[in-house]
Order: structure tokens, then sequence, then C-alpha cells
């Protein structure tokens, strides 16, 4: 049978914190003067190198405990157990999830000992969390221990508990559907921001999105249910009007979803994760009208958040480092960028469990776009062959991207042979996935009229550009690439003299 790593992978999880926990936890666990056999394999574990692969058969052969050797599979066994007793231990009453299970674990001794003064107590502190917390999948469980327990002691009104307890199942389970029924749709349209937005939607694209958006639990949707439904709500409006290319509107939606977080402030508690991501994509939206002083205040309140476990500072540190990354692109401080990258490549390191292949590509990508507005050509082509090599299906958009901006690299380099091979190549990888958008295409030709005429092609602009270069708006370097090769000055002045001309 293959070795699996699912314990190594455990191991190598661990905060510093949880590890000296562990350690102090077993020890708890084995009588004096015993061999401690979970220390002995959990340091053989945490002794293999952090990268992997897992190799067992070093593991092993790092092992002198005989004993540990004999009957290593139960061993194994045993390790990942007590790491996970451990972690509970450690982790208890941390989160709102927890607190709840261990309300109801309290409800199930009470119930059991037949103290139902207490019983009932801890019953209703967990139903008081669960319904301010919008556990509703968990409320519907402890409504039903409720019913139970209240027809089990009080005979006297059968009929009127039933119908109450009824009636509480059916609000419940109706905002779970309206959740779900929501979360369908807004996950249907994050995967077409994902996937198409930048290249050109599919065909029949709107035609889907209509038939969807008139879905009549979305349709006739009120804000008010709750803070998960109306999270939602807003994120589809908000998705929607981004694939329409409608910054503004969508800006407006996100802003909406954001202030949510005003009047239900104890759900940044009950998520923090969820909270960050909420701060990461409200960011996109200022982004994409521009306010920069505002995105500049999200960011130091994310600076100044103080995170409780590995999962919530993986996801501060790659909001911080796009984020930041794109701020300091967009007030034109270039140069700090670089600067940062050591930081941003150690992070990704430490949080690889968190850092996914699409914020990969999208930290990746924005190091490519400030190295091109620095005009260090090898550098873009160094961060754009790392997403263009990338197999899996995530930020397609981005590919795209930098598929282009490395044709643009190739060309200041004037590696003339490879970059006309590699415009036919992009070509055929383009047609064999979806149509090209128009702007796609008018870059990709002029790359290839630029390529045709040689040196004389910017020359002979005298100063001005094609009206299709002015057209592009999913990939603004591209633009400010042609404006600055026509007008003969480097790419910071390019986009500095097209944003004055756009205010």
């Amino acid at each position: 049978m293959k070795a699996t790593d699912d314990l190594f992978l455990l191991v190598k999880a661990l905060s510093s914190s949880e590890k000296r926990y562990f350690k102090v936890f077993s020890r708890r666990h084995v009588k004096e003067g015993e061999v401690n056999k979970y220390e002995i394999l959990y340091d053989a574990y945490d002794a293999l190198p952090d990268e992997g692969p897992y190799d067992e058969a070093r593991l092993k052969a790092s092992i002198k405990d005989a004993k540990i050797s004999k009957n290593f599979a139960d061993e194994k066994k045993n390790l990942h157990e007590m790491i996970m007793k451990a972690l509970r231990s450690y982790s208890a009453g941390t989160s709102i999830d927890t607190q709840i299970s261990e309300l109801m674990i309290d409800e199930e001794l009470y119930r059991s000992k037949r103290l139902n003064t207490l019983r009932r107590k801890t019953l209703e502190r967990a139903i008081e969390m669960a319904e301010t917390y919008e556990k509703y999948e968990i409320l519907l469980t402890l409504l039903m221990k409720r019913g139970y327990m209240n027809l089990e002691l009080s005979h006297d009104t059968l009929r009127e508990q039933a119908d109450a307890i009824g009636v509480e199942y059916a609000q419940v389970l109706h905002k779970i559907q309206t959740i779900t029924d929501l979360r369908n749709l807004n996950d249907w349209l994050f995967i077409q921001v994902r996937m198409y937005a930048a290249a050109g939607l599919p065909q029949n694209f709107w035609e889907a999105a209509e038939g969807r958006i008139s879905d009549p639990t979305f349709k006739n949707y009120a804000p008010g249910l709750c803070f998960r439904a109306d999270r939602i709500y807003y994120s589809i409006w908000s998705l929607y009007y981004q694939l329409r290319g409608d910054a503004a509107s969508s800006h407006d939606n996100q802003a909406r979803l954001y202030a949510l977080y005003d009047a239900y402030p104890h759900m940044a508690h009950a998520d923090p994760v969820l909270y960050l991501i909420t701060i990461n994509n409200t960011l996109t939206s200022l982004l994409s009208v521009g306010d920069y002083a505002q995105m500049k205040v999200l960011l130091d309140k994310v600076e100044a958040i103080h995170p409780a476990n590995e999962d919530e500072a993986g996801e501060a540190f790659q909001l911080l480092a796009l984020y930041k990354m794109i701020y300091y692109s967009g007030v034109g401080e270039y140069e700090r960028i670089p600067d940062m990258i050591p930081w941003i490549i150690d992070g990704m390191k430490r949080h690889r469990r968190k850092v996914n292949k699409a914020r990969e590509i999208s930290l990746l990508y924005n190091m490519a776009m400030a190295y091109m507005m620095l005009q260090r050509w090898d550098d873009v082509i160094d961060y754009t062959e790392r997403i263009i090599c990338d197999k899996s299906d995530a930020r397609q958009d981005m590919k795209y991207g930098a598929r282009l901006y490395q044709l643009i690299a190739r060309h200041e380099l004037g590696q003339i042979d490879l970059l006309t091979t590699q415009i036919r190549n992009t070509q055929r990888w383009i047609d064999s996935r979806s149509p090209l958008s128009d702007e796609y295409n008018s870059i990709l030709k002029l790359l290839h009229t630029a390529v045709k005429e040689g040196a004389g092609y910017f020359r002979s602009l005298e100063s001005s550009v094609p009206a299709a270069v002015d057209e592009i708006t999913a990939y603004p370097q591209a633009r400010i690439w042609f404006h600055a090769r026509a007008l003969g000055v480097t790419m910071r002045t390019a986009a500095a003299q097209l944003a004055t001309a756009t205010a």
C-alpha cells in the first residue's frame, strides 16, 4: 500500500504555539517513567523537510525505538488522534462553532444526569448564540432538541408546543433555502468573472445570466432577511455589474455589502476570515473606481488586525501583499514594489497552504505589472512565464494578460524571431479555448504590425497612436506601452500623461 502523507501534512501545518501545546498535552497522557512514543514519532515527522515530498523510508530510518517501528501503522494512528485531541483542547471556545458544540455536549451531559434546569439553560444559550451568529444549520438541531425536551417535560400544552416548533422550523428552513439559492447564483457569476471577464464572455452568456437573475428567489428578494442572505444578495449585484462593465454600480453594491458589518458588527468576530475576504473584495471595487485614498484607509485597518490563528494570518498576508502592490502602482510608487517582493515570496512559502493558486497567480501578475512600469523587461518575462506555465484553470483572465505582456517584453528586448513565433502560438492557444474579445484581438494585431514593420513603425506614428489603442481597458499596461513607444517616453511618464488627459 502506498504511504499517505496525511499525518506529515498535519504536523507541518501546526503553528509554533500549537506544537508547544501538543508536547505538553501529550506528556499528560503518558505515565511517569514510560517512553513518550507520541513525542518521539512527532519529532521524527517534524524533522522532515517542510517542502516535502513525504519520505516514509527516511522517517522510519530516523526512529530508533523498536516498538514504534514494529507497530508503525498503529503508532501513526495514535499520534494523529493525539494531535487532534490536543488541537481541540487548544482551540476550545475560540470560535462560535466550537462554543456552540461545547454547549451541545453540556446539554447531553445534563440530560443524562436528569439535571433539567441546567439542561434548559444550556440549550437556550446555544440557541441564542446560533440565532445571533446566523448558524441556521446548527440552529435546526438545537430547536429539535428543545422541542423534544419540552414534549418530554411538559404534557399540558402538547398541541401548542408542536405548532410552535413547526413555525420555528419553517422560518429557519426558509432562511437556509434562500441562502442556498442565492449562494448558487453568486458562485456561478463568480466563476464567470474569474474564467472569462477580461478575455470575452462565452456566446449566449447574457441569455443564461438574465435567466438566472430572473429566478424568483433573487428577483423577489428584499434585503433585511438576515446578514448572510443580504451579504450574498449584494455580492450577486456587484458581480453582475462587474461583468456588465459598470464599475460604479458594482462598487455601490460592494459598498453596501461592506456596510453590513456596521449593522452586524458581531459578524466580523464570528468569521474573521470572511470579513477579510469582504475587505479584499471592497478593495477591488475601490480600485475599479480609482478611490486610492479609501484603499489606503482599508489597508491600514487590515495592518492593525492581530490575527488569532494561522488561517487569519494567511488571509491578512495575501490581502496586504496584493493590495499594497496595487495601491503603490495606482499612486505611481512603482519602485516600492520590488522592495516588497522578498517579503511576499517568503510569505507565500510560510502560508503556502493558505495561498491558493488563484491568489498566487494574482501576486505574480502584479509583480510583473510593476516590473513592466519600471521597464525591467527580463523580470516581466520571468514572472509572466510562471503564470503561463501554470496548468490549473485558475485566473484565466490573468493568463490572457500574462501572454500579452510577455509579447511586449520580448519586443522590448529585441527578441523578434521568438516574438513572431509566440504571437502565432498565443493566437492558437486562445482559439482553442474561447473566442477572442475585440480588444484582445486588436492588441495582437497591433503587435503583429509592429513586428512586421520593424523599428520604423513607432516612428511613423508621429506622437499619436491608433484609435484602437485608446479603446484598451482590460489591459491598461498595454495601452500605456503603446503611448510610451509612440511618444518616445518612459512607461511612467506615459501613464502620468494618460491620467492627466483622462482627468
